[in-house]
């Protein structure tokens, strides 16, 4: 096989092992901030920033399809937690790792 080809191939694996081709969901490790929405016109950036995480972890060999996934959700109380009384906007943040055998959704609240 000649030196081209086998970079090429090497090349595409590259990309298809990582999450420049598939949005937010890389074969083995994915880390992607989206905006909820594109409709930033006028949208003030806020100061403070809270959290909200999302956890899955799921068993990969026995094909039953176990995972366990625990969540924080109380979007209020992670605002005032950090002083926010203003959401601006927020963002979603994914973390793949292993063909999703460890996933987590963050949820970034923007605000004052």
């Amino acid at each position: 096989m000649s030196t081209v080809i086998k970079h090429f191939i090497v090349g595409w694996m590259i990309l298809f092992l990582s999450a420049c081709t598939i949005p937010a969901r890389g074969v083995l490790y994915s880390h992607v901030t989206r905006p909820h929405s594109t409709n930033f016109k006028n949208t003030p950036i806020g100061t403070k920033q809270a959290f909200l995480d999302d956890y899955q972890v799921r068993e990969p060999f026995s094909g039953f399809k176990i995972t366990a996934e625990w969540s924080t959700d109380a979007i209020n109380a992670a605002a005032e937690k950090v002083g926010i009384t203003h959401i601006a906007y927020t963002d979603e943040q994914t973390l793949s790792i292993l063909f999703g055998v460890y996933h987590r959704r963050r949820l970034i609240i923007h605000g004052d």
